[in-house]
């Protein structure tokens, strides 16, 4: 079930990061930024994403396999 739902929402919500980003970088140059700031601007946003992923993604690992773990074989959490 959740996986279907991911599969609908993530291209989606992938898109609209991405014309946002786009729309922000393009703002910034022609405003004068530079190519560091630009770069750094694209960077930043990509490891908030990548760290967002990490954190949400090891923390549903943990308590999943704490579920599973009392689910199956009934040991205490």
């Amino acid at each position: 079930m959740v996986s279907c739902v991911l599969r609908v929402l993530g291209p989606v919500l992938t898109h609209r990061a991405h014309s946002l980003r786009g729309y922000h970088a393009g703002t910034a140059a022609n405003i004068g930024a530079g190519a560091p700031h630009l770069l750094r601007l694209v960077m930043s946003h990509g490891l908030a994403l990548t760290a967002g992923g990490v954190i949400l993604g090891g923390t549903a690992a943990l308590v999943l396999t704490r579920l599973l773990r009392y689910l199956l074989r009934g040991e205490p959490v």
